[in-house]
């Protein structure tokens, strides 16, 4: 073997050293990073609003709501005293309760789809915090589970205004699960 042929061998045996010296050094840093942050991103699979910030959100949004048909009954209460004219008060106040209590079942509906998605949201997130740790690529996941990628880049972009990605995500998943339903049970 010529000299030339032995300073590349040389060089290229010391490139390959200081590489496996990085990649080491890397391989315990991305162990440390996933020891401090895998419980964090754990948690997050579990949790949604707790109890106590459910029944704050609902007290406040039913207070406000409230709020409202209080001072349209006052208002009502008011115009009676105005006009000493009591025809269709009883009645006002009726239909005032009707859609009080529409309103209401509504607002509830509502809040309880909030705590869903926002539980979805969290957890969502902390698959991605997972997948992070372990450098799985979302686009090829999405491409294993079948999803083109266009797809997901229209989904992503019709939701940022409202969520983001998380939920655009789990609109794309929750396509995926009624597409295989319908072909498992046709």
């Amino acid at each position: 073997m010529g000299r030339a042929a032995t300073q590349t061998r040389t060089a290229i045996d010391q490139q390959t050293a200081l590489q496996n010296q990085i990649n080491q050094q890397l391989l315990v840093d991305r162990a440390q990073g996933r020891s401090l942050l895998m419980p964090q991103f754990q948690q997050m699979l579990q949790q949604g609003y707790s109890p106590q910030q459910q029944a704050a959100i609902t007290d406040q949004s039913m207070g406000s709501l409230g709020n409202v048909y209080d001072a349209l009954r006052e208002r009502a209460g008011n115009r009676l005293a105005q006009t000493r004219n009591s025809a269709g008060y009883g009645e006002t106040l009726d239909e005032m309760a009707r859609q009080e209590g529409r309103d209401k079942s509504g607002l509830a509906q509502q809040n309880q789809l909030g705590f869903a998605n926002e539980e979805q949201q969290r957890r969502l997130e902390g698959l991605q915090g997972i997948a992070s740790l372990y450098g799985v690529d979302t686009n090829l996941l999405g491409h294993g589970l079948g999803i083109p990628a266009d797809l997901l880049r229209s989904r992503v972009a019709a939701s940022q205004g409202n969520n983001g990605i998380f939920n655009s995500l789990l609109g794309a998943i929750g396509q995926i699960g009624s597409s295989a339903i319908g072909t498992v049970g046709g």
